[in-house]
């Protein structure tokens, strides 16, 4: 029940790999298509050359005698004296040629050929074996390519990209910022937390006294220094940036203390306070008692 789906004057073969394809029936023979075999032509008749599509055009091998024997990718049909050349999508192996071979589907071939040749891929698109495939992102590709190009300098491309021009610079990623060059690093010190951004401005500072490595991209990324001449303060103060100050209200400190602590809930204390037994209680209002 095999109906290969193969066109008039080939059959149903394989190629030196073992893939299926459809084949020309050779010098002799003939198809008329949808088949697995070629017909021979009767004994003593033959073909002008190969893929024969019908039996009408078999004729005998003594007509070709005395014809004119051409080189390949040439014909001479009879009764010529000269050898002409085979147009384009056709093609000869040389010998007695009364006409040149139509190309297969999906082949071509330059006037004056020998052989037809996979059709070339178009833009976007590259050979891989015995089709075309189409170029991945961030690559491009031109007519006819082997192979696929990637974008350079960190452009990006949507799938099957035709020529470098479409290759362009995407949305830069957090930390980074756009430039006519392409997406840069933040500065050290700085850091930036959101996408698409342009232009070194859209890069935040980090506060003073801390310091980031470039491309940082959130605030946490910014790093206090510690103190090259460390203040040791009194209890009941803190140190901010080398010099100490008075702890506020409701909040007290230990000597030497980087930060104060809050008084527990509900208690309050006064600025400058020492320990937590400073925190007290508020004094109970109108209509209450402690």
């Amino acid at each position: 029940n095999c109906d290969p789906d193969c066109p008039p004057g080939t059959y149903f073969g394989g190629d030196a790999k073992g893939n299926a394809i459809c084949a020309q029936c050779a010098k002799g023979s003939w198809s008329p298509g949808r088949s697995m075999f070629c017909f021979p032509c009767y004994d003593g008749d033959t073909t002008a050359g190969l893929g024969a599509t019908s039996i009408d055009e078999c004729y005998p091998e003594s007509e070709e005698e005395g014809a004119v024997t051409c080189r390949a990718g040439y014909f001479a049909p009879q009764g010529a004296e000269t050898c002409s050349e085979c147009p384009a999508n056709t093609y000869s192996t040389g010998g007695v040629v009364r006409q040149c071979s139509d190309c297969l589907a999906g082949t071509t071939s330059e006037p004056g050929s020998s052989a037809c040749e996979k059709e070339p891929c178009a833009a976007g698109k590259y050979m891989s074996g015995d089709s075309c495939v189409q170029c991945p992102k961030n690559h491009y590709s031109e007519a006819g390519a082997t192979e696929c190009t990637v974008c350079p300098d960190n452009k990006v491309s949507d799938y099957g990209t035709g020529t470098l021009a479409d290759c362009a610079y995407g949305p830069c990623m957090k930390g980074k910022y756009m430039t006519d060059a392409g997406c840069q690093n933040c500065p050290e010190n700085t850091y930036n937390t959101r996408f698409g951004m342009v232009g070194v401005g859209s890069c935040t500072r980090c506060p003073d006294g801390s310091k980031s490595p470039a491309g940082s991209t959130k605030s946490s990324d910014c790093v206090r220094e510690p103190d090259e001449n460390p203040v040791d303060c009194e209890a009941g103060q803190f140190n901010y940036r080398g010099s100490c100050r008075q702890c506020p209200k409701n909040t007290y400190s230990g000597a030497g203390a980087e930060s104060c602590t809050n008084c527990p809930s509900n208690k309050i204390s006064s600025a400058g306070s020492t320990s937590i037994n400073d925190c007290d209680y508020a004094p109970c209002s109108a209509g209450n008692y402690m």
